[in-house]
């Protein structure tokens, strides 16, 4: 089961490179450009991993690593850091934190993401009841009134992107053009994405009963 990663950087560029990079070693990315919008999110989802730059906007990666040992004293963190900085990397590992410089170029830099995930998973079974599988190619959806796509599915969830000026209702329907399956879902964590889009996790409402959702999550490649 992909690891979920909670990525926080206030720079559009570096957080969608990061996404990319982390995307393409197998994990699912909950990228924010925020602290209010990270700390939001550790309140509301259960990540393996929290990677967080030094400067977030009016605070820091730091106060974030520090709030999220309130509600998730065991997940691990890695705060990153464009320069090396001693008194930083000081202050991460008070904060019982990896500190890694310019990610991006760093080659240990996924090597410890893995470990650290590991390491939390062998003391953690993951939250999530069924395993995700990425779509593998363009699927469109329909949600409510809007047009999407899918990023991952499984037979509990969805996750999807969609225009960041959509708004989504408490409870709504996604449709699959061409399939015939219709679920009924609500959100659990939306975040900003790449590309201008809204980034959104949520659970399908009585999977069992939902007509062709488990064959077409089956069908997913």
């Amino acid at each position: 089961m992909p690891a979920l990663i909670l990525l926080a950087d206030p720079l559009e560029n570096t957080l969608r490179q990061m996404t990319t990079v982390l995307s393409e070693a197998g994990h699912l990315v909950a990228p924010v450009r925020s602290f209010a919008t990270a700390r939001h999110l550790l309140t509301t989802v259960y990540p393996d991993l929290l990677v967080t730059a030094v400067r977030l906007d009016t605070s820091n990666g730091l106060h974030l690593a520090r709030h999220s040992r309130v509600d998730r004293p065991e997940m691990p963190v890695i705060i990153t850091h464009g320069v090396d900085d001693q008194a930083l990397s000081r202050e991460a590992k008070r904060s019982d934190a990896m500190f890694v410089v310019d990610p991006l170029v760093d080659p240990t830099f996924l090597p410890r993401v893995r470990s650290a995930v590991a390491a939390y998973r062998a003391h953690h079974s993951p939250i999530r009841r069924w395993p995700r599988k990425v779509v593998g190619t363009v699927v469109h959806a329909d949600v409510t009134t809007t047009h999407g796509r899918l990023l991952d599915v499984s037979y509990g969830g969805v996750r999807f992107a969609l225009s960041d000026k959509a708004r989504l209702p408490g409870t709504f329907d996604l449709t699959v053009p061409g399939t015939g399956v219709t679920v009924t879902a609500r959100p659990v964590w939306t975040s900003r994405g790449t590309h201008e889009e809204l980034w959104c996790g949520a659970e399908v409402i009585d999977p069992l009963a939902a007509e062709g959702w488990r064959d077409f999550v089956d069908a997913t490649c």
